[in-house]
């Protein structure tokens, strides 16, 4: 039941929020990189929203134990403010100019690291890319590990906003149920192995003095039991009683 109960206990820290270990940010060749750190891999599904009416992005299913602020001297961002509200992790950016951004999310391969890359937008005109940018909140991409520096391009309009990386919600309620089905056939037979051990072969032994030199001496089997008289010249036989013909000695 332990072990039942601590399983349930980690998959309700899994589903209801993962706490972040560490928030880093650095800029290079006009990105902006935010990397989220966590004690473990990632197990759930995450996705990057926008609230139309706050204005703000955010995370759900994340919380991080103080807030995290960064200036940029260059890239795509001007600031960059992280803070959390219960299980939901809320970012406010400040572009560096009018032009706009792209976010591209990445999963390392260790799942203990999230990337958050910041990208200017050179295609469209200022208006018209943050009405795009905002209206691509329901859309959503996967991505299982980070790809390689050398191999990252600027994110398209089409690789913004709801982006999703890690395992779904459902996958990890189907491995969870699986493991603790397990569990419990496992607790069962064990407990049915213990069972028969107690109804097994071994001799019960019981030891009825009768003097300083002799006694006599109760053997007990799972089909049978045995009276031995033990004196100075050895061991006698006195009885071999069946289960329904066991008698009881009281010690003299």
């Amino acid at each position: 039941m332990r072990k039942i109960t601590l399983l349930l206990f980690l998959y309700l820290g899994m589903v209801y929020g993962v706490s972040i270990e560490e928030i880093q940010a650095k800029s290079d060749a006009g990105y902006n990189d935010v990397f989220l750190t966590f004690p473990s891999p990632l197990k759930q599904k995450i996705k990057l929203l926008y609230d139309e009416k706050k204005e703000i992005y955010f995370i759900q299913g994340l919380s991080s134990p103080k807030p995290f602020f960064q200036r940029f001297s260059k890239g795509a961002l001007d600031s960059i403010m992280i803070y959390a509200d219960g299980n939901v992790l809320y970012l406010s950016m400040k572009p560096s100019s009018n032009q706009g951004f792209s976010i591209d999310l990445a999963l390392s391969r260790d799942k203990k690291s999230l990337r958050l890359r910041f990208a200017p937008l050179q295609s469209l005109a200022n208006q018209s890319q943050e009405l795009a940018r905002k209206s691509l909140a329901n859309k959503s991409i996967e991505s299982l590990a980070a790809p390689k520096t050398s191999e990252i391009k600027p994110a398209s309009m089409q690789s913004f906003s709801n982006q999703e990386v890690g395992v779904g919600t459902w996958q990890y309620n189907l491995v969870m149920i699986f493991l603790l089905l397990l569990i419990i056939a496992f607790l069962l037979a064990q407990k049915k192995i213990r069972k028969n051990r107690g109804r097994g072969s071994l001799p019960f032994v019981q030891n009825y003095p009768i003097d300083s030199k002799n006694r006599i001496i109760s053997i007990g089997m799972k089909d049978r039991s045995y009276l031995i008289f033990e004196g100075s010249k050895g061991y006698v036989l006195l009885e071999k009683i069946k289960p329904k013909e066991k008698r009881v000695i009281q010690k003299s």
